[in-house]
């Protein structure tokens, strides 16, 4: 019995896209799409979920590993028989609790980076961002290891304002030169991000994590050291650093400037670049390539689903590998 709506037509795929979830797939003939068209089924207005215009199974949902079996063989089926149409009515809203409108293939230039880092927060982590860069030729985009959140727990998403951090020895004219500057320039998603000098002092703490949360900055990331680390901390919001150390900048260090293309570790930073970090490290993504990352790091993060989906149904790696590319 035919799932197709009344007097629609089953188009042969031409571009083989889908929608999983609201997300767009790319079909490149792999099993890991075909499947997912399943396993994370976009749901129409009307409440239909579709892959090639049938309703997915009720029993499917929690049973993954029989699941995967059966629909292994029903999307290959339906793939290769040529049933696949390409969806393009995607929903505003869907399961997956992203938000409407920045759905992957959807972000323009004209989407608010409230909406971007919220699709970011949601689905993305920084491994599957940085794979994406290494295909794209950005091949050093992480900042050096030891630059670590407070607690594991802490992510953090938002634009780079660089910090430029200079030493100073003894009393100084102008106490931590341009830091207060610095801090009352911070703008809501702003991500204060500072290097320099020779590290012999914190470059951050309990004051400045204040100022930067009331300005609704959306975190703070030192190549340094932070200090106030109880009071830090008990603010619940999001800093990533070297490590603790008490002593103070005061007689030993200054911003000397901000809003500046910065380095840290070779890599370089500018201003309004997109910082992501999380407890596997942080990295930053050029301007120029974000859309374009963030929508192939969606696609990727997807497909990682499926593939872990069809290991824990029995499948070895190797085969893994071999039908999905994704490791």
């Amino acid at each position: 019995m035919s799932n197709s709506v009344p007097g629609e037509r089953r188009p042969r795929c031409t571009e083989k896209s889908s929608t999983v979830r609201g997300k767009s797939v790319l079909l490149e003939a792999r099993l890991e799409a075909r499947v997912a068209g399943y396993l994370f089924p976009g749901a129409t207005p009307a409440g239909r979920h579709r892959f090639w215009e049938r309703p997915a199974p009720g029993w499917m949902f929690g049973k993954s590993t029989k699941a995967l079996k059966y629909l292994t063989n029903e999307a290959e089926a339906s793939y290769s028989s040529g049933l696949v149409s390409r969806i393009d009515q995607r929903p505003e809203t869907h399961q997956t609790g992203l938000p409407g409108g920045i759905l992957s293939g959807q972000l323009t230039e004209d989407t608010s980076d409230e909406r971007r880092f919220e699709l970011i927060r949601s689905t993305l982590y920084t491994p599957v961002i940085g794979d994406i860069l290494d295909t794209l030729g950005f091949y050093h985009q992480f900042l050096p290891q030891a630059v670590q959140p407070l607690l594991p727990e802490m992510r953090i998403v938002g634009r780079a304002l660089p910090i430029q951090i200079a030493d100073a020895w003894g009393k100084q004219q102008t106490p931590f030169g341009r830091m207060t500057e610095a801090l009352d320039s911070i703008k809501p998603f702003d991500i204060y991000v500072a290097t320099g000098g020779c590290m012999n002092c914190a470059a951050w703490g309990e004051i400045m994590t204040a100022t930067a949360k009331v300005r609704g900055g959306a975190g703070a990331i030192i190549d340094g050291f932070h200090r106030d680390t109880p009071r830090v901390l008990e603010q619940n919001w999001p800093v990533f650093s070297r490590g603790r150390y008490a002593q103070d900048a005061g007689v030993r260090a200054k911003v000397a400037d901000f809003g500046c293309p910065i380095e840290i570790g070779g890599v370089s930073i500018q201003p309004g670049d997109l910082i992501v970090g999380d407890l596997d490290g942080v990295i930053v993504v050029p301007r120029k390539v974000e859309d374009e990352v963030i929508r192939l790091a969606v696609e990727k993060a997807t497909g990682e689903q499926v593939v872990r989906k069809a290991i824990e149904a029995g499948m070895t790696s190797t085969e893994a590998f071999h039908k999905f590319g994704i490791l």
